[in-house]
């Protein structure tokens, strides 16, 4: 009886712990709180038709080697739209094809530039002509010589085309070929690079003349004419064209990366790339 009232208690003080034990409860899966992403600056920019392209071109490789920022490259608007609009802060920086004059400079504009390029003349590729002389190109300009088979090309109608008066391949052509004479009654006026391009490489017959960077950028199907013996790598003065870009002072740090990479080894040869002979390492 002792032994029986005795495993009776055993047994009951088993149950009553066992239904005092708590429920198995599952082991909480730890939450994971998603960080916040890291802050992004975006550089906007606009300004000349020739160095704009060329910026929009490096974009993808400035991007790749600089975590943080990205490159938003506008259509053209010209150097001094392009420098108007960062002073008014539509833009971060400008695209300019110029040194910042000394009025912009006093409204607190800096400018860095970063290479040279060169104004060409180009044309059609079914133009069988592949040199001209300066008198030759300036006698086709100005409507004198009218078709290819007068300099030495196949019997086809010329047709040129032509940039704004003030634009920088056109004081180009003006200082080193044809100055102050106009250009050919006939003649049709573009008013941007890739326009100019689109309008040569479709026409036939067609010659013209654009910014070898943006030629290069845009893959255009045109032929290049040398001219007096020169050709992209050798220039006249008159035809060689800045490349560079504007900002306020006050923001520079902003836009001090992309002026880094601009200068540094690896944006050198991106530049090389697109027809851009970078300026000369300091």
């Amino acid at each position: 009886m002792i032994y029986s009232h005795l495993a009776r208690l055993i047994l009951g003080t088993i149950m009553l712990l066992a239904a005092c034990s708590p429920a198995n409860v599952p082991t909480p899966t730890p939450t994971t709180i998603p960080s916040e992403p890291a802050s992004v600056i975006t550089l906007t920019i606009s300004g000349s038709g020739s160095v704009s392209p060329i910026l929009a071109a490096v974009a993808d490789e400035f991007e790749a080697t600089t975590p943080g920022y990205l490159l938003d490259v506008l259509p053209g608007s010209g150097t001094g739209g392009g420098v108007t609009g960062v002073l008014e802060g539509v833009f971060d920086a400008a695209a300019i094809s110029r040194a910042v004059k000394d009025s912009e400079i006093e409204q607190g504009i800096e400018g860095i530039q970063f290479g040279i390029t060169s104004t060409v003349v180009i044309a059609h590729p079914d133009v069988n002509v592949t040199e001209l002389t300066g008198e030759q190109l300036t006698a086709i300009l100005t409507g004198t010589i009218v078709n290819w088979s007068e300099v030495g090309g196949s019997d086809l109608p010329i047709i040129v085309y032509v940039r704004e008066p003030d634009e920088g391949n056109t004081i180009a052509i003006r200082d080193t070929y044809i100055g102050d004479a106009e250009f050919s009654a006939s003649a049709v006026t573009m008013t941007s690079q890739s326009d100019m391009q689109n309008a040569v490489s479709s026409v036939s017959g067609a010659v013209g003349f654009a910014t070898w960077a943006t030629v290069v950028a845009n893959q255009a199907n045109v032929k290049v004419l040398i001219i007096d013996g020169s050709d992209v790598d050798s220039p006249p003065d008159d035809m060689t064209l800045y490349m560079g870009i504007g900002y306020l002072r006050d923001r520079a740090a902003e836009v001090q990366p992309l002026i880094d990479w601009l200068l540094s080894e690896p944006g050198r040869q991106v530049l090389r790339t697109l027809g851009v002979t970078p300026t000369a390492a300091e």
